[in-house]
């Protein structure tokens, strides 16, 4: 009987190997991340090496990195919802990896098949989890615990967002601005040429917000500043609906300031995990089950 179990066992693994060894490759799209990879590239994931994943993104470009170097993984779906033709759940899968030169990057995976037959993503997931010893997060997971060891290490990026409002003078119009976490010691927001940059040490954020309003407190204080800088924001606020990144900090005149962000579709994942990383503060959201959508 126990000569049996083992041959048993031994052919369960065998066959387990042979499996995962034969996992087709997965046709994704690169829909965000620390990468200097075009957002909206397509290629596919192998899993044909036992040691490390490839991605081959259209255009030659070539991304590794080795199973047991995976620090976070997160699976997520996201229903849209209030168009005509595009009403499919949209798949995501995160990442966060370390690199040769020891650097952590981000990869936020949009997948382009239905791969979510319960069959084909259990053994998906099996795969992943038997290669890194990681655990994937099937539902929205705060980063903020990898503070303490990530903060100076993570690579960062920066992006376009619209700066919706605020309350200094470099945030007080509803511009175009790029929103930068590469210094690992401060938040920069840089808008209109001539207009000095934003720099909001990480140190002095006390809290981070994800809603598809802005908060009352928020708004008061922004009522008081529009006085002075301009209401056309708040005009914007109250007319449209949309997903919102609030940033509340200390100056260095110990006074109170708010930056509002209008985070981009698809994208808000990534800078929530870069800037959870980079404060060590947990993104709150209002209303709770918000996250269910902040893939979208």
């Amino acid at each position: 009987m126990k000569k049996l179990a083992v041959s048993l066992f031994y052919i369960l693994v065998v066959f387990s190997t042979q499996c995962f060894a034969e996992f087709r490759p997965v046709k994704v799209k690169y829909s965000d991340g620390t990468l200097s990879v075009h957002q909206g590239t397509s290629g596919h994931i192998y899993f044909d090496d036992e040691n490390q994943c490839t991605v081959r993104w259209n255009g030659a470009a070539v991304t590794q990195f080795r199973y047991d170097s995976i620090k976070f993984m997160e699976s997520a779906v996201y229903e849209q919802k209030g168009t005509l033709f595009d009403d499919q759940p949209v798949n995501f899968f995160t990442v966060m990896y370390e690199d040769d030169q020891h650097r952590y990057q981000i990869i936020l995976f949009r997948l382009l098949e239905n791969l979510w037959h319960q069959e084909t993503a259990d053994s998906l997931f099996t795969l992943l989890k038997t290669r890194s010893g990681k655990t994937i997060n099937l539902k929205y997971a705060t980063t903020s615990d990898l503070h303490s060891t990530l903060q100076k290490s993570l690579t960062g990026i920066s992006r376009k967002i619209l700066v919706w409002s605020g309350t200094t003078p470099q945030t007080s119009g509803h511009s175009k601005s790029l929103v930068s976490t590469i210094d690992t010691d401060s938040l920069t927001i840089t808008s209109n040429p001539g207009i000095e940059p934003l720099t909001i040490p990480y140190a002095s954020i006390t809290s981070i917000e994800y809603s598809q309003r802005v908060g009352r407190r928020v708004g008061t204080a922004l009522i008081w500043s529009g006085l002075t800088l301009g209401a056309g924001p708040l005009l914007y606020m109250k007319r449209l609906r949309t997903h919102f990144l609030t940033v509340e900090y200390v100056d260095p005149k110990g006074q109170t300031q708010y930056l509002v962000i209008a985070v981009p579709k698809f994208h808000s994942r990534t800078l929530i995990v870069e800037l959870e990383i980079r404060t060590g503060k947990a993104v709150s959201f209002d209303p709770p089950d918000i996250l269910n959508f902040v893939y979208g």
